[in-house]
Formats: C-alpha cells, sequence, structure tokens
C-alpha cells in the first residue's frame, strides 16, 4: 500500500531536474522580455547619467572660474530667468531650451578651457558646441542655476553657491550699466565694489549681444547697435549707450555708460 501510495505521489509531482528545467526557462523569457520591454528605459537613464555628469563638472568648473574672478562668469552676456543654452560659438540663431527659446551665452574667456575644463560637454542627442543642450539661468533671488535641457527619466539641474550679481557679462569681467548716471566707469564699477577696466572690444561685445553674427543686437537694455562719430568712440541707440573703442576709465560721459569692471 505504501509502495504504491509513493509512485502515485511521484507520478504528479516533478523530478529535480525538471524543476531546474522550468526556472530556467522563466529566467531566460524574463530576461528576453526585460531586454526586449526596457530599452528605451535603460538606453534614456544611460543618457541621463551622462548629463547628470556634465551639470555637475559645468557647476563646478563655474564656480573654480567665478571664485578666482570676482563673482565674474566666463560667458558674453546677460544671465536672466530664462534658460539660455550655454555654447562655445555662437550659431547666429536663437537655440530653445524647454520652454526658452534665447540666443546663446558663449564662454567668452579663452583662459576657462586652459584652466577650468578642457572643453564644454554636449548632451548626448546633441553634436556641436554650439548648441550643447546644457543652460544657465538665475531665479527670482538672483541664485545661479545649471541644468539639462533634455532628459528622458528625470530632470537634473544643479544650483552652486553663486550668484548673477552683474548686469552683464564679458571677457571675463562684470559688466554694470550706468542707467541714467552720468557718472564715469570708476564710479559705477565702484558703487558695485569693484574698479573699472580699461578695455578694447568690438561693439558686440560691449553691447553683451547674444549672438554675435546678427545684425540684431542685444543688451542691458535691448537696444539696437549702430555706428557713431561721437568722442570718445561712443555709440548710442534709442535705449542704451555703448562704446566701440577703448574704455578709458576716468572718462565721464552724459550717456548710458556699459561698465567692465573687475
Amino acid at each position: 500500500m505504501n509502495s504504491n501510495n509513493k509512485k502515485n505521489n511521484y507520478s504528479f509531482g516533478f523530478t529535480m531536474v525538471e524543476l531546474i528545467i522550468i526556472v530556467s526557462v522563466i529566467l531566460v523569457l524574463g530576461v528576453a522580455v526585460t531586454i526586449w520591454i526596457d530599452p528605451v528605459v535603460r538606453m534614456g537613464e544611460t543618457k541621463d547619467a551622462k548629463r547628470r555628469e556634465a551639470v555637475m563638472v559645468l557647476s563646478a568648473a563655474f564656480t573654480d572660474y567665478a571664485h578666482s574672478h570676482k563673482g565674474a562668469l566666463p560667458i558674453l552676456g546677460e544671465v536672466t530667468t530664462e534658460k539660455k543654452v550655454i555654447c562655445n560659438t555662437q550659431s547666429g540663431a536663437s537655440l530653445t531650451c524647454d520652454t526658452s527659446t534665447e540666443y546663446c551665452l558663449q564662454i567668452d574667456d579663452p583662459s576657462f578651457f586652459t584652466k577650468n575644463m578642457a572643453s564644454l560637454p554636449i548632451d548626448p542627442d546633441k553634436l556641436v558646441d554650439s548648441d550643447t543642450g546644457y543652460y544657465i539661468k538665475k531665479d527670482a533671488n538672483d541664485n545661479i542655476i545649471i541644468g539639462s535641457c533634455s532628459y528622458d527619466v528625470s530632470e537634473f539641474y544643479k544650483q552652486p553657491q553663486l550668484r548673477a550679481t552683474c548686469d552683464a557679462y564679458g571677457g571675463g569681467y562684470c559688466w554694470y550699466s550706468g542707467g541714467e548716471s552720468s557718472a564715469s566707469c570708476d564710479v559705477i564699477c565702484a558703487a558695485n565694489n569693484l574698479t573699472c577696466v580699461s578695455l578694447s572690444h568690438e561693439a558686440d561685445n560691449l553691447c553683451l549681444i547674444g549672438d554675435a553674427g546678427s545684425a540684431s543686437y542685444t543688451c542691458l537694455s535691448g537696444c539696437s547697435a549702430g555706428t557713431s562719430t561721437q568722442s570718445p568712440s561712443w555709440t548710442t541707440s534709442d535705449t542704451c549707450t555703448y562704446q566701440v573703442g577703448t574704455l578709458s576709465c576716468a572718462d565721464a560721459n552724459s550717456n548710458n555708460a556699459v561698465c567692465p569692471c573687475q
């Protein structure tokens, strides 16, 4: 009787070899399903990992640069609450970053690439450093934010210990607008606890434009570039004044000065 019961039990069960085969088949099927179902998610996670690393590297490089340049950033132009792409060269067109469409802010100090980072990181979905896919902006309290325009799984940005205290940036210096004041750049810079710098810049730099390749310039007050015979080499538009020649810090001017300070 007992012998028959054992035979019946074996006839309804699985041997150890059979169980191993079944478990192996289930595992293989599970791996196959994962490979076929999740490739997009897994690829997105890989891209986002690269974006996180790039944002961290950019944040560290900008922080190091600012600390050795009295708070100035190595870019050309104004940091606003809009997301502006960080670029090495300007393509001559506005770039879209999430919901913002702005001219990119190019690196305007060659020493940035010799002292802070070798080259700008480029987003996995981008090809050239004229549109890196990484942005800089400020929040309502002027705190700098650096982040990625694109993300597949989760948005990533970094807020380094930096504040956008300058009206704009260019050549590794802070630039300030004198507004309606007739003060010299010496006075304007001193009001910001900085010293005026004598520089020779092209009109696009002094106007702190967002697009070096365009005839439609934008600067601190949204002016348009033009020509002038004013002395000493000031150019005036409807809304702002900037210099097209060498800046002498001792020069006072009754127009709206745009001053480089350090």
